[in-house]
């Protein structure tokens, strides 16, 4: 494997008081110097094959079209969408669905050629109206396997999405599934009332690989702690 060295060229500047009469001044052989460091994207296509490495970044919706989305298309061929996919943001109640941020998404990727993972999983980042204490079994089952289907099938054909994580952030850093709390303010799990299988996995997580896998391609399991 080939390695990178990263070299730190820290200056430090004098702020202290007193005469500069023995200061020596030197001027700048080339005061407007071309740029020497290769982007991201170069030394990473360079070394590595764009088949089995993929490198890239996050963009929320809000940093499209602005110089954020500019610095990010000099260095990176691939991002992760944050939460733009997800539940809360898509299919927040039954009978209400908001496609506007999925849609730039894809049409950013389309017309840049960026390679797409889809991140609207099923877990703790789910709306308010999952989160009342009196939702049901079935309700439950029914908003988040009709948001998952209708997720699969928006991406299925864009082949600039390659992959999809179906659930996210299941374990906490107890390592218990994360869970249901009351209220609709603290960061909870309410999938997992769903119920369990004999071997106490949720039965949201099987099922929604069951769902996704029925539709695309390469589904993925994503956790952020508790392992």
């Amino acid at each position: 494997m080939k390695k990178f060295t990263f070299y730190i060229i820290l200056i430090f500047v004098s702020c202290s008081g007193g005469t500069d009469e023995s200061e020596v001044v030197v001027p700048n052989p080339d005061p407007d110097p071309e740029p020497t460091v290769e982007a991201f994207k170069k030394i990473v296509s360079d070394n590595y094959s764009s088949n089995s490495f993929k490198f890239g970044a996050t963009l929320n919706y809000y940093q499209l079209n602005t110089n954020v989305e500019e610095l990010f298309l000099k260095e990176f061929t691939y991002t992760t969408p944050e939460n733009s996919f997800k539940q809360t943001i898509v299919h927040p109640e039954p009978g209400v669905w908001n496609w506007d941020r999925v849609d730039a998404f894809l049409d950013f990727a389309n017309s840049k050629n960026i390679e797409v993972r889809a991140h609207g999983p099923i877990g703790p980042q789910s709306s308010k109206w999952a989160k009342e204490d009196n939702r049901t079994v079935e309700e439950l089952t029914q908003l988040y396997e009709e948001f998952l289907i209708e997720l699969c099938k928006k991406i299925n054909n864009e082949s600039n999405v390659k992959w999809m994580d179906v659930v996210n952030e299941t374990i906490g850093s107890n390592g218990d599934w994360t869970d249901r709390k009351n209220g609709t303010n603290l960061w909870e799990n309410p999938w997992t009332q769903i119920g369990e299988n004999s071997d106490g996995i949720p039965l949201y997580i099987i099922r929604a690989f069951e769902h996704a896998a029925s539709i695309l391609h390469q589904t993925y399991y994503r956790q952020m702690e508790g392992l």
